[in-house]
């Protein structure tokens, strides 16, 4: 494993990262690929997808290979290279895989209240067919999802641990290569948040990235949808269906690249064209307030922890208010 890009931004999943990817995006002196989450180093690359990464493979689309990874920042032309696999924050091998790679990649995290982050990552995968239970009973089974070689992506409540997730990241990359922002500071100051960024990664922080659309949180690895219209700043990557996203990955993988040169591009176009997006699943069960307050208090320490460390005040987070 050779290449790393400049920065990684590792999630939390349904705190935010869209929106980030298509802000930051916009700026001249930075490069992100088309696709949004290719989770790379998620991967053990001696073995192969696993687990919820052979789940990630074949349901969203992932890149495994290192040359077809490194093929994503092709376009860069001297551009920081960046990306925005949100399963990178909690998986427990990434930080040791990036930095052997990469010891100089800068880590942004982008965080959000974790009960509202499990509620909604559990609606988005109930309606995209990956999860079965209702939201008590996918909670009592996160010690099962998060065990070796488990359903990672859908263990709601521990990707909220916030404070155990960045601790590891902290013990391979100093605090100074490392950005926490928070997603309610997004959804208010969108600007300075960007050039908060900006001035991280050390590129001009007087820019102005176009903000006046928002990303909703409806989906995942590699997946948004735009409250706005298709447009050249939200990125085409912002409106990917599932279906769209395995055609990008195999399009970067070798086989892709010799389907290229042997079918004809008219050929090529026309299948293109017959991708539809996944049906999706509506309607939920209410959430009751009783297992939210059992949730929240679960939360307590590691909320604790991550004021402690970062400075903020979540007391909000831990009373339920905003």
């Amino acid at each position: 494993m050779s290449f790393a890009p400049d920065f990684l931004v590792v999630g939390a999943a349904k705190c935010g990262t869209s929106s980030l990817y298509a802000y930051l995006g916009q700026h001249p002196q930075l490069f992100v690929p088309e696709m949004k989450e290719p989770h790379f180093f998620s991967v053990d690359p001696a073995v192969g997808p696993q687990g919820w990464t052979a789940v990630l493979a074949e349901t969203w689309g992932m890149v495994s290979d290192p040359v077809a990874y490194a093929a994503l920042f092709d376009g860069a032309d001297g551009r920081l290279t960046g990306e925005f696999s949100t399963g990178y924050l909690c998986d427990p091998s990434v930080p040791a895989r990036v930095v052997a790679a990469n010891p100089n990649t800068r880590i942004i995290a982008i965080l959000r209240d974790p009960v509202e982050r499990a509620i909604s990552s559990w609606k988005m995968q109930t309606r995209s067919g990956l999860e079965s239970l209702d939201f008590a009973d996918a909670i009592a089974d996160d010690d099962a999802r998060t065990a070796p070689n488990g359903f990672l992506h859908r263990a709601h409540r521990n990707t909220g641990l916030y404070a155990t997730h960045l601790a590891r990241w902290e013990q391979c990359f100093d605090r100074e290569q490392m950005l926490v922002l928070l997603t309610e500071d997004l959804d208010v100051h969108r600007v300075e948040v960007c050039q908060r960024v900006f001035a991280f990664l050390g590129v001009d922080d007087s820019f102005i990235p176009a903000t006046d659309f928002e990303q909703n949180r409806s989906d995942q690895f590699g997946i948004a949808r735009s409250e706005s219209p298709r447009s050249t700043v939200a990125g085409p990557a912002l409106h990917r269906s599932r279906s769209e996203t395995l055609a990008l990955n195999l399009r970067h993988s070798p086989l892709g690249r010799l389907v290229a040169r042997m079918v004809p591009q008219r050929t090529r176009r026309m299948a293109r064209n017959t991708l539809k997006p996944p049906a999706f699943r509506t309607g939920f069960g209410e959430v009751s307030e009783d297992v939210k307050q059992q949730l929240r208090d679960s939360y307590r320490p590691e909320i604790l922890a991550l004021q402690d460390r970062y400075g903020f005040d979540l007391t909000h987070w831990m009373s339920g208010s905003r």
